[in-house]
């Protein structure tokens, strides 16, 4: 449809009228208001039409946002048992970890490592495709220096290689555009919830039928420990840790709000999704959750391999 540009007209005496007129300084004034509220709604025509567009380009990611609150009432009974879901793989990942026998680890040191990754996944960090596999290898002081060490990963190219890296997974496309577009709109908000509930959904289809409580908590660990017995060697053995940072992380996230008393200093789903959050949702809350799905995504897919 095309779009006709409408003016405003607001009526003015007719300066051509000299009986209306007694004097010449009266017509003067007349012509020159007459000047002023022909530019005045001419500026205003143009700001419409900018508005116009502004809401044309919105209307895609609203409707989607729309469409995502619609469905999570078809979420809310599955959501019930998610947190158990994710602290069963959680612990299932760190015992697998400290029964695997490496030669060149002692079981301090593989501890330390596993203890070291948690820590990381708890402050909101999963791994970064692009990073150094020896970055969680020490655990940080605190959220600032966790914040202070990736922040180099969180320029704005790194950020788009992880879009561009989430593109290629098997992830709603309109969802995940979506969220790009709130992010790079600096919607924060309205971005946290919809990869929540692309994370919420990988998680939630993944649930064995017959087993609800069990979706991939058995056979993931499993398919992964019988990848790292063919293949024993430290490689693997730090993929192992990588998702065990990332069921630390998910744990985190997915905590209870116990009454949202506490607000967490990682973003958290129940305190977010409910409107309890009292800080803002950031930018760098969004990017932890884009690393978190672009994680989850790689983790389905290696425990797939081997069922």
């Amino acid at each position: 449809m095309e779009n006709k540009q409408k003016t405003i007209k607001i009526p003015l005496p007719d300066v051509n009228s000299a009986t209306d007129l007694s004097d010449e300084s009266q017509r003067n004034a007349l012509e020159l208001a007459q000047l002023r509220m022909d530019s005045i709604t001419e500026k205003v025509t143009e700001s419409l039409q900018i508005g116009q567009a502004i809401l044309n380009t919105l209307c895609p990611a609203l409707e989607d946002f729309g469409n995502m609150i619609i469905k999570a009432q078809e979420f809310a009974v599955a959501m019930k048992p998610l947190l158990e879901i994710i602290q069963q793989i959680s612990v299932s990942f760190a015992k697998a970890i400290l029964d695997f026998q490496i030669p060149s680890l002692s079981e301090e040191r593989k501890q330390e490592l596993l203890e070291s990754h948690q820590k990381w996944g708890k402050l909101g960090w999963t791994w970064f495709q692009n990073a150094p596999f020896y970055l969680y290898n020490s655990p940080p002081l605190d959220v600032n220096d966790a914040n202070s060490k990736v922040k180099s990963f969180c320029s704005p190219q790194s950020v788009e290689s992880i879009f561009d890296d989430l593109r290629r997974q098997n992830i709603k496309k309109s969802d995940l555009e979506s969220a790009i577009f709130c992010y790079h709109n600096r919607q924060y908000k309205a971005c946290s919830l919809l990869l929540f509930s692309l994370i919420d959904a990988k998680i939630i289809r993944k649930q064995s039928k017959d087993k609800p409580r069990r979706p991939v908590g058995v056979t993931a660990v499993r398919n992964l420990r019988g990848q790292f017995e063919e293949n024993k060697n430290e490689q693997m053995f730090f993929t192992m840790l990588c998702y065990a940072n990332l069921f630390a992380c998910l744990e985190t996230i997915f905590e209870n709000g116990h009454d949202f008393k506490c607000e967490p200093v990682t973003i958290n789903r129940n305190f977010v999704d409910h409107g309890m959050n009292q800080r803002r949702v950031r930018k760098r809350d969004c990017i932890q959750l884009f690393l978190v799905l672009n994680n989850l995504m790689y983790f389905l897919d290696d425990s797939s391999k081997s069922i």
